[in-house]
């Protein structure tokens, strides 16, 4: 009736308007919503990855004051071995190396550690500290690895660079695809080979680099997490416990203890590539397993 349908006009003159900015009732409209939300979606993943970056940068930029509060004079690094960040290779020049410079490391002198340090990992680490030990900083960083097997896992590759194994494991877990993960492992260190270098870098640098793999947001956080603990730490270490590193779960300390610090275990590795390698060595070595 014309009563009916004048009461229906009033209703709706009094509904509230439409704010959306899409039109949600066609096909064009939702998708345009969907596409507007992802974009919200990945602009606040990436404000929180860049506020992750930031606390680590913090953290490591805290210690360098502390440490020059402590002493008026920092040690000098030699000219010679300076190292510009990005002056670095893939680290195979320092391949199974990692033994024979720790029984050198008897002969450094604290400055002579701590510029190997800076050598190794960049700008970001800490000043001279009067209440460090830099040999025990360099001692506890530097690989052990083990003899190559014929199993030639992933972890081997980077068996000669505790940081950059860590990172790997982070890189490459919950991901199938070996090819995806050679090229978005390569792809990383060759841009960000250092803590330091990482630690420099934007959030939005980075995430175009690993976007194949995934779950960029958990990843980010424990690259971040692994590089400043790296660089601050006066002494490494790595477990399940009071060393908990974010996103380096068994496999990642699993994997630290094989392949860096070329331990066996006790315990067989749950993960089965591990547990290959494991057996491996038990079998091929002669080694004990070392007791928790």
């Amino acid at each position: 009736s014309e009563d009916s349908i004048m009461e229906e006009m009033s209703r709706r003159s009094r509904a509230p308007a439409d704010d959306d900015e899409f039109d949600d009732d066609t096909a064009a409209g939702r998708k345009a919503l969907e596409a507007a939300y992802k974009q919200r979606e990945a602009e606040q993943m990436l404000e929180r990855a860049q506020g992750w970056a930031t606390d680590a940068l913090e953290a490591v930029q805290h210690a360098r004051q502390a440490s020059l509060a402590l002493t008026e004079q920092t040690l000098p690094v030699k000219k010679e071995e300076q190292r510009d960040d990005h002056d670095v290779g893939s680290g195979d020049e320092d391949e199974g190396k990692g033994e024979t410079f720790a029984l050198a490391l008897s002969h450094f002198s604290q400055e002579d550690a701590r510029a190997e340090a800076i050598r190794r990992w960049g700008h970001h680490v800490p000043g001279n500290r009067s209440d460090l030990c830099w040999k025990s900083y360099l001692a506890s960083r530097l690989p052990t690895p083990p003899e190559p097997s014929p199993l030639a896992l992933l972890q081997e590759r980077f068996a000669h660079d505790g940081y950059k194994l860590l990172c790997c494991c982070i890189l490459m877990s919950r991901v199938s695809s070996l090819p995806v993960k050679m090229r978005c492992i390569n792809e990383f260190f060759s841009k960000w080979p250092t803590p330091s270098a990482f630690l420099d870098a934007d959030a939005a640098d980075v995430q175009p680099a690993l976007h194949s793999l995934g779950l960029f947001p958990e990843r980010y956080k424990g690259l971040c997490d692994v590089a400043a603990k790296w660089l601050t730490l006066p002494v490494f270490d790595v477990d399940l416990k009071e060393h908990k590193l974010c996103q380096v779960g068994p496999f990642g300390v699993d994997s630290y203890n094989l392949f860096v610090r070329g331990r066996v275990m006790p315990k067989e590795p749950a993960d089965k590539c591990l547990s290959a390698f494991w057996r491996w060595r038990r079998q091929n070595d002669s080694c004990k397993p070392e007791a928790d």
